[in-house]
């Protein structure tokens, strides 16, 4: 199955390792009434969140199964959401054994016939549907849905490729409808792309490891149904850079956040003033992630130089002015000295005292009573003095201004703007959250498409990230077990599908090729196998509208290295710590490690171009390399006692990790994947919708590559498998009908219990 891994790390925080046990909850809404009826509608928004349905109206889905309902009254609509939720609720309070008819209608106290057939109607879609009644849980009777042996019909026979988590949860659910299923796998194992290593106290998840949040994932379901030990991952990692020296966190922080400033840059630049404008490219649709990023960094230097130069024009302006402020005062000066000689020798042909100007003035008008000789000589002083004083103001003024532009200069000069968007450092840790995001979507961020690379975010469950303590690969077995016909070391060589059902030809490790006839196919091969085989596998070939797709959307990889010791030589309260190297190519090279279980074990990422590169070294070399980069970090780190290395890539049944939105592709090639075939003369050519609606599908498709809401995770796969499983019943199972008179349901007595809901309408 996909790496689960799918969301980057944030490391930045540190979380207590010990799991709440309500992880499941959502907090609903409330309203004015009492707490009794807030706990209940808490507890019932709680039950819908946690499976995915809106808590307070009809989901698309359930509009489409139920017309009647969706195009009825309003009180018709609250009746409905009333008492889905309540089946979910007791669901989720008792997942460990079968949800019947008679206790779902028991514990709803219903009455009138009207609504007890709506809670028929309604169990039957949340069952088909893998809603109730899914994973691991005590069969009590006969389902609701039924494709088995009844009087002289045969069951319906089904042929599920592939024993991944969308292969069992698909065969799991058939097999409880009844249905005749064969699993055929080709590894020696089920679980697909989930692999757990177990060795004497060592235990490693070579591919999914990590759930990411509880809160509406129905592996909570899975997780009361099984022993799975979970375990919170603390998400506090450390960096070391090339030379083993730690990284300061408040740096790593400041960085990361400018990294999540580019790409939130980048996300406003396409969808809000289109990047390509900005880029002056003809076509934002062909445009990478990684070359958007790129191109903001670009941007950033190019700024950085800019700012830099606008820096150095205002000093060397600040420095003109300041030299002709010195200009200026030399000039004053000479002209004070001027002006003072000038002063001095009027004084001085007067026969005054210069030093007295009342003196002068008593002596003035006594020497010129009569004379106006004498006013001339008075008022050509006086004139002198004050030129003198002009310039000595002058002088003054130029001085104090030139103290003011010498202040400038020397506050320009202590903070000079950098010449560079990040230094080679800053750069380096840069390129570390690239690996990390690398990692998220098992690809290099120049093949990801800037426009839809992370169309699923907002379907992200809630709640910490955990790991699987015990070993993810407890899931897929406890699904197997108990399956009637699982096939292991069997590969399917091909698939003939036709209007009546499907020839499939495989061949057991051993053994001569063989066929098989069934009414319908699920195949969950992996994204990778189909890029891969596609052409030789099936006949007649898949329509061109499901081929495009195949070749579009992108299949990534993710390399682990697993490195098991003696003892700790690391701090075993450490989750992750991480490794920047200095080389832009190498930077998803060993980039992660995690410690995550009891016995002393890491596990080495290997994300983006790394990843592909390292399939061709040898073990020996990989795991040199990797303990090379531990003893720069640690000082030194001893042999390991076990070692293994994925080749993810090169696995003949996975051909790679895990899908990703690649350039040229869209979201809507997840739905493309995902979509039935039905054979009819011009299904090939046809919209498959159409070609559905002609003829019933028997060749199907699941798994994470046909999940959009939920790509690339182990519980997207889950969830496709029991979406196909759905998908056959509501094909060939009885019609849900609108009661079972054909007649539309009322809201009967359910109605005021619905209305105290609180659901609008």
């Amino acid at each position: 199955m996909s790496d689960d891994d799918s969301a980057a790390i944030s490391h930045t925080g540190s979380e207590d390792p010990e799991i709440s046990g309500d992880e499941d909850q959502h907090a609903g809404g409330s309203s004015s009434r009492g707490p009794a009826d807030e706990n209940q509608t808490s507890r019932l928004e709680s039950a819908a969140f946690q499976l995915h349905l809106p808590h307070s109206e009809l989901s698309d889905n359930e509009a489409e199964h139920f017309p009647d309902v969706s195009t009825g009254s309003a009180a018709t609509r609250r009746a409905f959401v009333y008492i889905r939720n309540r089946i979910l609720a007791a669901w989720l309070d008792a997942p460990l054994k079968q949800l019947t008819l008679a206790e779902a209608q028991k514990q709803l106290e219903l009455t009138s016939d009207a609504d007890k057939e709506l809670c028929h109607r309604i169990l039957v879609f949340l069952e088909r549907h893998g809603f109730v009644n899914f994973g691991v849980f005590e069969r009590l009777e006969r389902p609701l849905t039924w494709l088995g042996n009844d009087g002289d019909k045969q069951p319906f026979r089904v042929l599920v490729i592939g024993a991944g988590i969308a292969g069992l949860a698909a065969a799991r659910q058939l097999e409880y409808f009844g249905c005749q299923v064969t699993v055929l796998e080709a590894r020696s194992r089920v679980g697909g792309r989930i692999c757990t290593f177990r060795k004497g106290p060592y235990i490693g998840d070579l591919g999914a490891m990590v759930i990411t949040g509880l809160g509406g994932n129905p592996l909570t379901v899975c997780s009361k149904q099984i022993d799975i030990e979970l375990f919170k991952l603390k998400t506090k990692c450390p960096l070391f850079d090339d030379t083993g020296v730690l990284i300061d966190s408040e740096r790593d922080a400041v960085i990361e956040r400018e990294f999540n400033r580019l790409l939130e840059a980048a996300a406003y630049l396409t969808h809000e003033r289109r990047i390509e404008e900005t880029a002056g490219r003809p076509d934002c649709e062909k445009m990478s992630l990684g070359q958007a990023v790129d191109l903001l960094v670009q941007m950033q230097e190019q700024r950085c130089r800019e700012q830099q130069l606008v820096h150095l024009q205002k000093m060397l302006d600040l420095q003109d002015s300041l030299a002709s402020i010195l200009k200026d005062m030399e000039t004053a000066k000479t002209e004070i000295a001027r002006r003072h000689a000038a002063w001095l020798a009027q004084d001085a042909a007067a026969g005054g005292d210069s030093s007295s100007s009342g003196a002068d003035a008593a002596a003035a008008a006594s020497a010129s009573s009569d004379s106006s000789n004498a006013f001339l000589q008075l008022f050509d002083r006086r004139s002198k003095q004050r030129d003198l004083s002009q310039a000595l103001l002058e002088f003054q003024r130029l001085k104090a201004k030139g103290e003011e532009l010498q202040d400038s200069l020397d506050a320009l000069d202590a903070e000079p703007p950098s010449g560079v968007y990040l230094g080679p450092s800053d750069s380096h840790i840069l390129n570390w959250h690239k690996a990390n995001l690398e990692f998220a979507n098992a690809a290099p961020l120049d093949k990801l498409s800037l426009r839809h690379w992370d169309q699923d975010d907002e379907n992200e469950f809630s709640g910490p990230h955990l790991t699987v303590r015990n070993g993810y690969s407890c899931l897929p077995l406890a699904l197997a077990e108990g399956l009637n016909d699982l096939r292991l070391d069997t590969s399917v060589q091909r698939i003939e599908w036709d209007a009546e059902g499907a020839t499939v030809t495989f061949k057991r490790t051993g053994e001569d090729p063989a066929t098989q006839r069934a009414d319908a196919v699920i195949c969950t091969l992996p994204l990778g196998v189909l890029k891969h085989q596609h052409e030789d596998l099936f006949s007649p070939p898949l329509p061109e509208w499901k081929i495009d797709s195949i070749n579009r959307l992108g299949y990534g990889v993710l390399n682990k290295v697993l490195l098991a010791f003696d003892k700790y030589f690391w701090d075993p309260q450490l989750n992750l710590f991480g490794y920047v190297p200095n080389s832009v190519d190498g930077r998803g090279e060993f980039f992660l490690f995690w410690s995550v279980y009891k016995a002393p074990v890491l596990l080495a990422l290997v994300s983006g171009e790394s990843a592909e590169l390292i399939e061709k070294a040898s073990d020996e070399a990989i795991v040199e390399r990797a303990l090379s980069v531990l003893g720069k970090i640690f000082g030194s780190a001893p042999t390991p006692k076990h070692s293994v290395v994925t080749r993810w890539r090169s696995d003949p049944y996975s051909r790679g990790s895990y899908s990703y939105v690649a350039v040229g592709a869209s979201g809507d090639d997840y739905d493309a994947l995902s979509r039935p075939v039905a054979a009819t003369p011009d299904a090939a050519d046809a919209d498959a919708g159409a070609a559905v609606a002609r003829l019933p599908a028997r060749l199907l498709f699941a798994g994470e590559h046909t999940n959009r809401q939920y790509p690339a995770t182990v519980h997207g796969a889950l969830l496709s498998g029991f979406r196909e499983a759905g998908r056959l019943c509501d094909l060939f199972g009885n019609s849900f009908g609108s009661g079972e008179d054909g007649s539309a349901v009322g809201a009967g007595s359910a109605a005021p219990a619905a209305a105290g809901t609180g659901s609008a309408e």
